[in-house]
């Protein structure tokens, strides 16, 4: 009786794929009678073509669409998550390169901000990768930080100086003293890495307009595409999300691991994250 299959076909992503739901079906199966083992044959025979697919197509893809500079494989850049400005296409990045500069990015806020007494938090992916990965998550491309309304007006129309390092650029909109950059409303503060153009977002909370109909005191970021992943977001047009949220989620603010040092995380992440991304957000997708 055949009830498990071989290690050679288990599932070796922890992703959910086709090939490893029929694996997990085919593995469940008792062998009883003919028709069972004929059924199981052809799972078996779908199991094998989906796999070599796969294999094929990584194949294919690693020999004719993968870029490689020196032996370094070259991570292929989301252009939706490059400031243009500072983007040469023909730089090769590695998958650690980026890390590296995500990392480099947030520490530096973290540096800046804190010396001069400045609130920030990590927010969305930076925090579900600082609470389920204490680290970037795989296959990021930028960071996300988050501020309130009076740190804006500071960063926006305060003279003090900053000290970022040469490095980066700290753009904010409509700033008096600082650079604009092509800043929107939905995010209006950015710090970007000027030798890569990879970036940390700055999301500004404003506070709630509708305390009639909230408990508590809330706030959130301008609705925004940006949230249209948002698992319990409200749609408030066809194309943006509202990311409203309790205040006590966010404050006090607490101290939390992230890469090889601490930064700043909301108070309630667990609240938070399940509002983002849904009761299983310490599962990967």
């Amino acid at each position: 009786m055949v009830e498990v299959l071989p290690q050679f076909f288990q599932p070796h992503d922890r992703k959910p794929t086709r090939l490893s739901r029929w694996v997990v079906w085919l593995s469940n199966m008792s062998i009883r009678n003919v028709a069972q083992l004929v059924v199981a044959g052809a799972v078996l025979y779908v199991v094998v073509k989906l796999f070599v697919k796969d294999l094929v197509d990584q194949v294919i893809t690693e020999m004719f669409y993968t870029r490689f500079v020196n032996g370094k494989r070259c991570e292929k850049m989301q252009l939706a998550h490059i400031e243009h400005d500072f983007h040469d296409p023909n730089d090769c990045f590695s998958r650690a390169d980026i890390q590296q500069i995500i990392l480099g990015l947030v520490f530096a806020i973290a540096d800046v901000f804190e010396r001069h007494d400045i609130p920030y938090w990590l927010d969305s992916g930076t925090l579900l990768g600082s609470y389920r990965e204490k680290t970037v998550i795989p296959h990021d491309f930028d960071a996300d930080i988050g501020i309130d309304e009076a740190t804006y007006r500071r960063l926006r129309d305060g003279d003090e100086p900053l000290e970022f390092p040469s490095v980066y650029e700290l753009q904010i909109q409509d700033a008096k003293f600082r650079k604009r950059g092509y800043r929107d409303d939905g995010i209006p503060g950015r710090l970007v890495h000027t030798k890569s153009g990879l970036y940390v977002d700055i999301f500004v909370f404003l506070e709630s307009k509708t305390l009639e109909v909230d408990t508590e005191p809330m706030f959130a970021p301008l609705p925004s595409g940006c949230f249209g992943g948002c698992a319990r977001c409200p749609a408030v047009s066809e194309s943006a999300k509202e990311f409203k949220i309790p205040k006590s989620w966010v404050f006090p603010l607490k101290p939390c691991w992230f890469g090889a040092r601490m930064v700043s995380c909301p108070a309630q992440p667990e609240k938070y994250l399940d509002y983002m991304y849904g009761p299983d957000y310490m599962t990967p997708k």
